[in-house]
């Protein structure tokens, strides 16, 4: 069984605060050139994406140089209590022999029910500095979340994200659908696009159960 975990790309979406609006073009159609072709204008760190290292490392590698593996793996999903602000330390401890055992870890919070709405780049869920660290020594190929970012929106410095990437993780943003993932391990695919020097990109990203 396949699960998308993928918001869909679509004029008037959300994008993070001061991002620009991505543009989806009709060029061509059917009718007038006997064939249907779409112009993109998007940024890389659009709707359900991963970040690389190079987001904002300055040697940091880019998601065409990593090795196409880094993007599917084996997955813990974490299930958050409603509400949770900070993501503490106290909450992974439990997992702790499961984390040594994946490649991801998923955060499931039920955010992405928000997408859309005003209040989804507000009071989402976040890693405090002491549970990155601690997520940082274990040697996964990154970790995902059904929220907008793993830095609080009017965080300047991007401690978490900082700390992440200098583990070398690749950082999944903006999942959806994670209440449809029934096991607690599934294989994740985030495939970015091959685009030279991306320090990010738009994902279709899936959960692969029973696999």
């Amino acid at each position: 069984m396949i699960v998308d975990l993928s918001h869909l790309l679509e004029t008037g979406m959300p994008v993070f605060p001061g991002s620009p609006d991505p543009v989806f073009e009709d060029m061509f159609s059917v009718a007038d050139d006997g064939y249907t072709e779409k112009k993109l204008n998007i940024f890389t760190h659009l709707g359900t994406h991963i970040d690389a290292p190079a987001h904002m490392l300055e040697n940091g590698e880019t998601l065409d140089i990593l090795p196409v593996d880094t993007f599917v793996g084996k997955a813990l999903r974490i299930d958050l209590p409603e509400k949770t602000g900070q993501i503490e330390l106290s909450v992974l401890v439990p997992h702790e022999k499961e984390i040594s055992d994946c490649e991801f870890v998923i955060f499931n919070s039920g955010w992405w029910k928000k997408w859309g709405s005003e209040g989804y780049f507000e009071g989402f869920p976040y890693l405090t500095p002491e549970a990155a660290e601690w997520l940082s020594e274990k040697k996964l190929k990154g970790v995902g979340g059904d929220f907008p970012s793993f830095d609080p929106v009017e965080e300047v410095n991007y401690t978490i994200h900082n700390i992440l990437f200098n583990a070398g993780y690749i950082l999944i943003e903006n999942l959806a659908n994670l209440d449809a993932v029934t096991e607690k391990f599934f294989t994740i695919s985030v495939l970015p696009l091959k685009v030279k020097g991306a320090d990010g990109s738009p994902v279709r990203a899936v959960a692969l159960l029973n696999y």
